[in-house]
């Protein structure tokens, strides 16, 4: 299985283990992966995670948005 290495201090980066950065689409979806590795083991709820990424939207535009990330 190959081994990823997250750096969050300072601008986030995802590494691979040739030392090659990730890119993600967006920042949302590299935000998301971020907030899953720090809360590993925890169950988070899609109302959760909805406000965190889109506390302005309402809930079926949040709603549909995680759904595509």
């Amino acid at each position: 299985m190959p081994h990823l290495q997250l750096l969050t201090l300072g601008a986030p980066l995802l590494l691979t283990q040739s030392g090659e950065q990730v890119r993600f689409r967006t920042r949302k979806h590299f935000a998301l992966l971020i907030r899953l590795a720090i809360e590993a083991g925890r169950k988070l709820t899609r109302d959760y995670l909805m406000d965190l990424l889109w506390p302005d939207a309402a809930a079926p535009r949040a709603r549909h948005s995680l759904a595509r990330h």
